[in-house]
């Protein structure tokens, strides 16, 4: 018998992509992909239906049921230390099992049994006494899936691809004859259960995960102004620069789609793109996902990464806001799942005038989403953080620091470089930048950085810098247009407190 760290790292030069086949609906698209130069580990039944690199079953019925299989399909079998029966831990081991099975016999014989360490019990001293050996415990999931993931991942795994893995209720018609006999016995109401683990593990291990059955295009809406379409172009260009996948970008301000405003000021939108993110999921027909992110953003990181987190039960998945940043919980960043999200911005504006829904309940809870959760990982909205090898999304909260606007933001010139990035291979037209700059949506400092191609501001020419002095920025505007004075004015000062702090400390 062979550890999976073991067999890994003797197989192999560098980790490899695994390829996680399962018993869900997409597991009928199997015609549709070339897994033959793929490392694929079948689990449980899966392995009577295809040819697989490894086989992985934790329960022993189940390696009983396919033995014959496993033995004829599978190169090598994988499964715990201390195998389940029926679904339930106990002390009898591979070791014990061996001589009691002819299939388990061969497999050892020809060096095909592969093991990890699974908790037998949460105070197992079976369990512990391997891990004093080096052999690092895996925690038991509430499938397969979610444990096998962490198992590759203590083992060096970092890049998993699925299909099967799916959602939901059902089997793939492959499998209806196992409905009643292993569908759901582990009395979880769905698969959906297991997205929460897996969501954990991308995380902490910073997995790359991905269905092999993901939608593509991409589809990123982006919440914006007219007077914010450098920023979103640049956001763009930070995403498009960063990943190999087919990207659909919309501008949410390009939907033109009317709707009202709320008879009372205080449910009103506070910017003229606050409404926007209700549209998607009516765009995109009420089907598919998508992603929605707020214009004065970069990302990165790959957004399959985003696109790709597992959304189990959730309607839509939102980042848990950081401790270090100490603020409530931001909607800015989303994954949708349009199918379930059943969203009018109509009749959104009659809850609000009708007072079954508050402005507040509506912007910081999402309250019309039914099962919200805060599924993505932190990273993918940092509040005017920077942490490299860390940060996926850098966010530029503080209207009144942005780059666009001022250039005394600490992290202005990572914007300034995605900038030049965009200009010099045509992304962004330099007409737009002196569109925004008669304009007056843009600092008049920012032609002349880019013409001198240098991201720092302080090293401007000081007569360059003075010409801000004079610039009235846009979010005064955008603001006054759309709250009351007396959220204005609060709001105001709190930005530009935050400015004045800043500028202080630097002194």
């Amino acid at each position: 018998m062979q550890h999976l760290t073991a067999f890994i790292s003797s197989r192999f030069s560098s980790p490899p992509t695994v390829v996680l086949l399962g018993k869900g609906p997409s597991f009928s698209r199997m015609h549709e992909f070339d897994l033959s130069d793929k490392v694929v580990i079948a689990l449980n039944h899966t392995i009577r239906e295809v040819q697989a690199y490894v086989s992985h079953v934790i329960d022993y019925d189940v390696f009983e049921a396919c033995a014959a299989d496993i033995q004829a399909n599978a190169d090598y079998l994988l499964m715990p230390m201390n195998p389940h029966f029926s679904g339930h831990r106990t002390s009898q081991t591979l070791a014990d099992l061996i001589p009691t099975n002819t299939t388990l016999q061969r497999l050892d014989a020809e060096n095909r049994l592969i093991w990890y360490n699974l908790r037998a019990s949460r105070s197992s001293l079976a369990t512990f006494a391997l891990q004093l050996r080096g052999y690092v415990p895996v925690n038991t999931g509430l499938f397969s899936t979610d444990t096998l993931i962490e198992a590759l991942a203590k083992s060096g795994v970092s890049s998993i691809r699925t299909l099967g893995i799916d959602g939901g209720e059902k089997y793939s018609e492959k499998f209806d004859d196992l409905r009643d006999k292993t569908l759901l016995i582990n009395n979880q109401p769905s698969f959906d259960s297991q997205f929460v683990r897996i969501r954990e593990h991308i995380s902490r291990y910073a997995l790359s995960y991905q269905s092999l059955a993901s939608e593509s295009p991409v589809k990123v809406f982006i919440g914006t102004a007219q007077a914010q379409l450098l920023a979103a172009h640049v956001l763009a260009y930070s995403i498009d620069a960063r990943t190999d996948a087919e990207l659909e970008f919309v501008l949410l301000s390009d939907l033109k789609r009317q709707y009202p405003q709320p008879a009372e000021q205080e449910n009103r939108e506070r910017t003229p793109f606050s409404f926007q993110r209700f549209l998607i999921p009516e765009h995109c027909g009420y089907a598919g996902k998508a992603i929605y992110l707020d214009s004065d953003m970069l990302v990165f990181a790959d957004i399959l990464e985003l696109w790709n987190t597992p959304m189990g039960d959730a309607d839509l998945l939102s980042c848990a806001p950081m401790k270090s940043e100490g603020r409530r919980p931001h909607y800015s960043v989303m994954l949708m799942d349009c199918e379930c999200l059943h969203w009018n911005i109509d009749h959104i504006v009659r809850q609000l005038d009708s007072g079954d829904l508050t402005y507040d309940r509506l912007m910081n809870e999402m309250a019309i989403a039914a099962n919200p959760k805060m599924g993505l990982d932190q990273h993918w909205n940092s509040l005017e953080t920077f942490q490299a090898q860390f940060t996926k999304l850098l966010h530029y909260t503080d209207m009144a620091s942005q780059p666009w606007i001022s250039g005394r933001h600490p992290l202005g010139h990572l914007w300034l470089q995605q900038l030049l990035g965009a200009v010099d291979t045509g992304y962004i037209n330099r007409d737009l930048i002196e569109e925004h700059a008669l304009n007056g949506w843009v600092r008049p400092s920012l032609i002349h950085q880019l013409d001198a191609r240098e991201v720092h501001y302080k090293r401007l020419p000081r007569h360059i810098r003075d010409l801000d002095k004079a610039f009235s920025p846009p979010y005064d505007q955008l603001i006054n247009g759309y709250t009351s004075t007396a959220n204005t004015l609060p709001r105001r000062l709190l930005i530009r407190s935050r400015k004045w702090m800043r500028q202080w400390v630097r002194l």
